[in-house]
């Protein structure tokens, strides 16, 4: 890829894409099982962003677009806590990543730790939606609050499974995807071609990702 704005316009797009696809069917569940994939995929595509670019600011970035795309369903005249919420809880999971690895960079001996790093990235999203539902006014949030132990109670099981789950892939994904390289003999980086076009796809998606989401 050419450049770290068609990184971020890629992997933001994709992200929007997977809340809007995704996100749309599993909040149409009978049953709420939507908290066992958000949180790991928002850090799967900051991950990569990061990885790719060496940069902490396209964590930001990448939570940034995805939350503009979401925004953009204000156009149709949506109910306010069904945009709005969505949008806040993605730069908050962008912000609690983003200070996970500003502290992995002045501490690069944490980096050892993939569990805590898991742990603290998912711990501070929770804590910071929590802070967000106490403090906006009620006929936004529909959301009810964390009032009670019960509700604490909740929010940390669902924070424990969400580092488990972001701690299996950080454990694994380096071996995998080096096994699947060493098996398709594949090297690093991608054909002129190939680059060109995801370069081009970069651009177009999130004009597409904006599309797929009015239609949902």
């Amino acid at each position: 890829m050419k450049s770290r704005l068609e990184c971020v316009l890629l992997w933001g797009s994709l992200w929007g894409l997977e809340e809007a696809t995704l996100g749309h069917f599993l909040h149409h569940l009978p049953f709420s099982i939507g908290w066992l994939f958000w949180f790991p995929l928002a850090y799967f595509f900051m991950y990569t962003v990061y990885s790719k670019t060496g940069k902490l600011a396209s964590i930001l970035y990448t939570a940034g677009l995805a939350s503009a795309i979401k925004l953009t369903d204000f156009l149709l005249l949506t109910r306010i806590d069904k945009v709005l919420n969505p949008a806040v809880s993605i730069l908050l999971e962008g912000c609690a990543v983003y200070l996970t690895f500003w502290v992995i960079q002045k501490r690069s001996a944490f980096n050892r730790y993939q569990f805590i790093r898991a742990f603290s990235a998912s711990a501070l999203y929770q804590l910071f939606y929590m802070i967000y539902i106490l403090i906006i006014p009620n006929f936004i949030a529909a959301i009810p609050a964390v009032t009670d132990a019960n509700s604490y109670l909740k929010d940390g099981f669902h924070c424990v499974v969400n580092a488990l789950t972001v701690f299996i892939f950080l454990k694994y994904s380096g071996k995998i995807s080096n096994a699947f390289r060493q098996k398709s003999k594949t090297k690093l980086g991608m054909s002129p071609v190939m680059s060109t076009f995801v370069s081009a796809v970069s651009y177009v998606l999130p004009i597409l990702t904006i599309f797929v989401q009015w239609m949902m």
